[in-house]
C-alpha cells in the first residue's frame, strides 16, 4: 500500500512534497502495470488460462489495491483517476460478461470464456 507508506504525510495532506512522492511514484506502478499486463484493454497474464494459484490471484489483487490507490488520488490527479476508474469499471464488465460459467464462478480469463473456474480463480 504505497499511498500509506508516509501516512503522516499522505493521510493528512497528499499536496506536500513527500506526499505527492508517493502517489507519483503508485501513478507509475499502476501505469506500468496496466501497459506491461494488458491484452484487448483487459488485465492479463502471460500464464493464461494455465496460471498456478499465484498467477489466477494476482488480477484481482491489483484491481482491489488500484480501487483503493484510486480513493486516496487528490483533484490534481483527476485524470488518473479517471483513467483508473475506468480501466476497473472495464475489467469488472468484461469478467462479469464473459468469464462466468453456467453456475456463476468466475474463470481466469477475464476476456472468457470461463473455464477452470475454482476457489482460487474467486
Amino acid at each position: 500500500e504505497l499511498y500509506l507508506a508516509d501516512n503522516s504525510t499522505v493521510a493528512s495532506d497528499p499536496t506536500t512534497s513527500s506526499g505527492a512522492r508517493y502517489l507519483d511514484e503508485g501513478v507509475k506502478i499502476a501505469d506500468a502495470v496496466m501497459h506491461q499486463k494488458l491484452a484487448a484493454g483487459l488485465l492479463h497474464e502471460s500464464c493464461e488460462p494455465d496460471c498456478n494459484n499465484d498467477g489466477k490471484q494476482f488480477k484481482g489483487i491489483f484491481i482491489r489495491y488500484l480501487a483503493y490507490f484510486t480513493k486516496v488520488l487528490p483533484p490534481r490527479y483527476e485524470d488518473y483517476r479517471a483513467k483508473y476508474q475506468e480501466f476497473i469499471a472495464q475489467n469488472a464488465e468484461t469478467l462479469w460478461r464473459k468469464d462466468r460459467d453456467s453456475l456463476g464462478a468466475f474463470g481466469v480469463s477475464w476476456g472468457g470464456p470461463a473455464v477452470s473456474a475454482d476457489a482460487i480463480s474467486h
